[in-house]
């Protein structure tokens, strides 16, 4: 089992294992207000299970801090199964795919870290850049 891959986006939610997204993948934020300020956004990750591993349940968490190693986000976690469906073919993975809106509270400009944990066996990072400005 892997993280797939990781997103940021204006707004996203997941419906049938479908992903959709608004204003996705961005890696910086002009913020027009003053500090400290909430942002609202959405984190979308896509999980890959192999075809031995389905059937089980799977925890993931994800960690939002600042440079400093503050959290901007409160913790988030949350778990997933799957299946095989009928039809598939023998062997092939599974992806799932996972929204989560946030509030992000952020009290400076400067780089966040987004940390995303599976099954406390795989991390993976993405970063984004906060700064004021249009």
């Amino acid at each position: 089992m892997k993280i797939e891959w990781m997103m940021l986006a204006d707004a996203a939610q997941v419906t049938n294992n479908k992903l959709y997204v608004l204003g996705g993948g961005w890696e910086r934020l002009s913020v027009g207000s003053e500090f400290p300020l909430r942002q609202r956004a959405s984190l979308a990750l896509a999980f890959s299970i192999p075809w031995a591993e389905t059937n089980q349940r799977y925890a993931f968490s994800v960690r939002i801090m600042d440079e400093d190693g503050k959290e901007v986000h409160g913790a988030i976690n949350g778990h997933f199964e799957t299946g095989r469906p009928a039809g598939l073919a023998a062997g092939a993975d599974q992806r799932v795919q996972v929204a989560i809106d946030l509030t992000l509270n952020l009290e400076k400009e400067g780089q966040y870290v987004v940390e995303a944990n599976l099954a406390e066996q795989e991390t993976s990072r993405i970063t984004f850049t906060v700064r004021k400005g249009k």
